[in-house]
């Protein structure tokens, strides 16, 4: 992990937990406790080589972003979407992602 790259997902989670405080986003609020179960175990899906450099990715049911946004954030050469049912949680990926200059589609929608 990049400086740059672990700058920005301790961002995420600031961001993450401010948006908290004013609309249910996670049950997480502690800092560290987001690190790990959101930013961490996010990431170990690159261990798996699906998320190389212009392939096409999709977060179903992605919450407020995970593991979709740290994702995006690592691998910034892919084409990321998100789809999620939950009005709030994605116009917090939808906000968060333009913060980020991350060119991401959002899908407000069931996956039924």
């Amino acid at each position: 992990m990049t400086p740059q790259l672990e700058t920005q997902l301790r961002q995420l989670i600031v961001r993450l937990l401010e948006a908290n405080t004013r609309v249910n986003l996670t049950a997480i609020r502690d800092p560290e406790e987001a690190w790990i179960k959101h930013i961490l175990v996010s990431l170990e899906g690159l261990q798996t080589r699906l998320f190389l450099p212009e392939k096409t990715a999709i977060d179903v049911g992605s919450g407020p972003g995970f593991p979709g946004l740290p994702l995006a954030l690592a691998q910034r050469e892919m084409k990321w979407s998100f789809l999620e049912a939950t009005r709030k949680k994605c116009d917090f990926i939808r906000e968060t992602s333009a913060f980020f200059g991350l060119e991401t589609k959002n899908l407000n929608a069931r996956a039924e």
